[in-house]
């Protein structure tokens, strides 16, 4: 707490290694009928909840920091990932297409992010 203002002060959490991210991914892959569906009768709040249990599981399972992630830190890390890469790979097409020749100035999206886009569809980036 600090003395001056009465407040508590949250520490932050260290940053994710390639490995939880990694691991994140591939856990949300193998659940991803649940976690991005509709819901349905088969799909309820429910088992997306279970499905997040799960994924945050995993993703603790490999953390080396020592630090166990909560469901919303993941949930919101998941969300983040699929925000960068769906720019990364927008803007990597963008430059990739524009007349005039040259060298693509667009840093080229890593693995985690085609795979990122590969679990949530291509028409998330292309509208196709």
């Amino acid at each position: 707490m600090d003395t001056k203002t009465n407040k508590i002060v949250k520490k932050r959490s260290p940053r994710r290694t390639a490995v939880e991210v990694e691991a994140l991914v591939n856990a949300v892959e193998k659940h991803a009928k649940c976690i991005l569906g509709s819901f349905s009768p088969e799909i309820t709040v429910a088992s997306k909840q279970q499905a997040w249990k799960i994924v945050t599981t995993m993703v603790n399972s490999v953390n080396i920091s020592g630090v166990n992630r909560t469901i919303e830190q993941v949930e919101h890390k998941w969300w983040d990932l699929k925000s960068v890469a769906k720019k990364s790979v927008s803007e990597w097409k963008k430059e990739s297409t524009k007349t005039g020749g040259g060298v693509n100035k667009a840093t080229p999206p890593s693995d985690v992010h085609y795979q990122v886009i590969n679990i949530i569809g291509q028409q998330a980036v292309y509208r196709c």
